[in-house]
């Protein structure tokens, strides 16, 4: 029987949930847009226009002209952002593993070094001690002959013991000065990439601005579409303004949006220049 199956659907539904989570928060588009041109609508404009005067006709047309732009201008705005923020994100990615990599290979490198050494001596430390407990048995049973050669072969496996352990300080040495460095280079690093926070918090603010234009977008767009449809020119033309100030208004937080990604990747490159090669 399979102690683990019945804990199999949970392990699903989690990993779903989280895959769910990071399509959320990653894959969601910036922006959809609240209008639609169609033929239809340019249709209904144009039979409006072809009846009002020729100062709110040339306004129309002009207006038109400049929405559809602006739609235009959106949707690579859109693309444009989408592609930064992917871009950025691989980048982040890719720098924070490099930051967390600093010095790990010398200090790899070093930690051997040290083990072997250690190693290397042990039979040294050993036969030492083993000389050190021999000479202080003899002197406690009164040998002075024993304690006599003991203590020559003491001393004269000292300048040796004194060696080892000054090489094996050496290695201790170095391997602590490596972690200290790399922990410096990893502070200042990380203290670089703390400037993309705020550009974070910008993007957060520049998107929350758009909800109000957004909010009123759809209502200026239907007043428009509605007085087209009845040939009302005078409400065509002012739903025509008001759908393209709002336009023009979240065209703008998008740009804004834009060049703060636009800073984070130069952020990101910094923090890259700043990290030592492996």
């Amino acid at each position: 029987m399979n102690r683990n199956a019945p804990y199999a659907p949970s392990f699903h539904l989690s990993l779903l949930f989280a895959s769910i989570l990071l399509l959320l928060t990653f894959a969601a588009p910036l922006a959809v847009s609240a209008l639609s041109l169609t033929e239809s609508v340019k249709t209904a404009l144009d039979k409006t226009a072809a009846e009002a005067d020729t100062a709110t006709r040339g306004k129309l047309q002009t207006g038109w002209n400049e929405l559809v732009s602006l739609e235009r201008q959106q949707e690579q705005q859109d693309e444009r952002i989408d592609a930064l923020h992917y871009r950025n994100t691989d980048a982040l990615a890719a720098v924070r593993k490099s930051i967390r990599e600093i010095g790990q290979s010398r200090i790899a490198k070093l930690e051997q070094e040290t083990a072997a050494k250690k190693k290397q001596y042990e039979p040294l430390f050993a036969s030492y001690s083993a000389v050190g407990q021999q000479l202080a048995l003899a002197r406690q049973l009164g040998s002075k002959t024993a304690s006599s050669l003991l203590k020559a072969q003491q001393d004269a496996m000292k300048p040796a013991v004194q060696l080892a352990r000054l090489d094996i300080k050496a290695k201790q040495e170095a391997l602590t000065a490596a972690k200290a460095q790399a922990s410096k280079q990893m502070k200042q690093a990380r203290e670089v990439l703390e400037e993309i926070d705020p550009l974070n918090t910008r993007i957060q603010a520049y998107k929350s601005a758009m909800r109000t234009p957004k909010k009123h977008l759809s209502t200026a767009w239907s007043n428009f579409s509605a007085a087209a449809r009845k040939k009302n020119a005078a409400g065509t033309l002012a739903g025509l303004t008001a759908t393209l100030q709002l336009s023009r208004q979240i065209l703008e937080q998008k740009a804004q949006v834009a060049a703060c990604e636009e800073r984070i990747y130069a952020v990101i490159l910094r923090t890259k220049a700043q990290i030592p090669a492996a």
